[in-house]
């Protein structure tokens, strides 16, 4: 059973552990002169909202902790690859480079081996795999 209340403080968790992956790693790779503050802050709050989402409340409880971590890279390079795109237009293109997504998700799914026993502990999971 999920407990609501808690999913707020861990979503503003989430969020500042991608906003700072975000913000920190996605402007060294902008094919542009710089990628725009709202576009970091839109994008690490969409990424960390499908993540907890999709990756921390149906996958991780369902297959387990690898599973969540894999899920949680898909997800973040999925929304970095699209999200531009969707929030700009399919000819505008992206602001940063193919790396620069991949990076990001390989450190967002880094820092989710740590955060999963966070979401476990909160929501009273015991995804297989996570040690208690």
């Amino acid at each position: 059973m999920i407990r609501r209340p808690q999913a707020v403080p861990i979503w503003l968790l989430k969020w500042s552990l991608h906003m700072g992956i975000v913000g920190s790693v996605l402007p060294f790779f902008a094919k542009g002169a710089f990628v725009p503050w709202v576009a970091v802050v839109t994008l690490a709050a969409l990424t960390s909202l499908a993540s907890l989402l999709l990756g921390d409340l149906l996958i991780l409880p369902r297959l387990g902790h690898k599973s969540g971590i894999l899920g949680d890279f898909l997800i973040v390079y999925t929304v970095l690859w699209l999200g531009p795109a969707l929030m700009y237009g399919m000819d505008a293109g992206r602001p940063y480079t193919f790396e620069g997504a991949l990076l990001v998700a390989t450190l967002a799914a880094l820092a989710e081996f740590l955060f999963h026993p966070v979401v476990a502990r909160a929501f009273g999971m015991r995804p297989a795999g996570l040690r208690s």
